[in-house]
C-alpha cells in the first residue's frame, strides 16, 4: 500500500521543505490540506502555484483535503451554492495536481439523513458530478462526533459513482464506533484510509493488522495516510509510524 502523510502534520517552514521531510523518510505521497481560509478564496492563480510547486519537487500530490463540511445539509440556499462553488475549485485544485480524491469533511447536527439528503442530492451532486467530469473522486469522511455508519447510509443514499468513503480509523473511536467493524461495513465504499489513533489510543492500539486483512482480502487499491500531529516539535513521529506500519505489513 503507498503510505502517505498530510501536509498540516508535518513540521516544516514551507511546503517544499515539508515535501523534502516525506520523500527523505520513505513516505510515498502527500495529502494537501490549505487553511479553511485560503480554501474559502481559492483562485486560479493559486491553482497555477501548486501544480508548478508539485511539477518543481517531482513528489505526488493526489489526494487534497477540502477541510469541514459541517451542517451542509441545514444551510441556506446561498450558502450551501457557495459551499458547492468552494467545493468545485478544490475539485479543480486536485485535478491540476493529478490528484483523484478529495477529502470532504462531513458532520451533520441530525442523524436524520432523510432531512438533509435532499441537499446533498442537489448541491453536493452537482460538484460529484464536475469531479466525474474531472476524474476526481469525493470522499466523505465522517469527523467529530458524527458515526462513520451514519457517513456509509448517506454515501449509499447518494448512489454516485464519484461519492465514496474516506475511512478513517481513529475517528471511528470518536464516533464511539469500533474501527474494524466499520471498515467491514464500508471496505465497498472506502476510498482512501486514514492512519492514526484515536482520543484515548496510540496508533500502535490500534488493530492495524485486523484492518489490513479486510483491505487485503477485499483488493483494496486506495492509498493510507498518516494524520499524527507532531508531537514534540520534530519529525520524528513519522519515522516511527512509518516503521510501525511498514512492520505490520502496510
Amino acid at each position: 500500500m503507498l503510505l502517505g502523510v498530510r501536509s498540516d502534520c508535518i513540521v516544516g517552514n514551507t511546503l517544499e521543505e515539508r515535501i523534502d521531510v516525506v520523500r527523505e523518510l520513505g513516505y510515498d505521497f502527500l495529502e494537501l490540506v490549505l487553511s479553511q481560509e485560503r480554501t474559502a478564496n481559492l483562485t486560479r492563480f493559486d491553482i497555477t502555484y501548486y501544480r508548478q510547486l508539485r511539477e518543481k519537487v517531482g513528489f505526488c500530490i493526489p489526494q487534497t483535503s477540502f477541510g469541514l463540511f459541517k451542517g451542509f445539509g441545514s444551510k441556506e440556499d446561498d450558502d450551501q451554492k457557495d459551499t458547492v462553488n468552494r467545493l468545485r475549485q478544490f475539485v479543480d485544485l486536485t485535478a491540476a495536481l493529478d490528484g483523484d480524491v478529495v477529502l470532504v469533511a462531513c458532520c451533520e447536527d441530525s442523524q436524520d439523513i432523510e432531512s438533509y439528503l435532499p441537499a446533498y442530492q442537489l448541491g453536493f451532486l452537482e460538484a460529484a458530478d464536475h469531479a466525474a467530469d474531472q476524474g476526481v473522486m469525493l470522499a466523505l469522511e465522517a469527523v467529530g462526533h458524527y458515526p462513520p455508519s451514519l457517513v456509509d447510509r448517506l454515501v449509499r443514499k447518494l448512489e454516485h459513482p464519484n461519492v465514496k468513503m474516506y475511512y478513517d480509523m481513529g475517528n471511528c473511536l470518536y464516533g464511539n464506533e469500533d474501527p474494524l467493524e466499520s471498515i467491514r461495513l464500508s471496505i465497498d465504499l472506502t476510498a482512501a484510509v486514514h492512519i492514526k489513533g484515536g482520543p484515548d489510543s496510540s496508533l500502535a492500539d490500534m488493530p492495524l493488522g485486523d484492518i489490513l486483512e479486510v483491505l487485503q482480502d477485499h483488493s483494496y487499491q486506495g492509498r493510507g495516510c498518516l494524520e499524527i500531529p507532531p508531537p514534540d516539535g520534530t519529525n520524528s513521529h513519522l519515522r516511527d509510524a512509518l516503521g510501525l506500519l511498514r512492520s505490520t505489513g502496510y
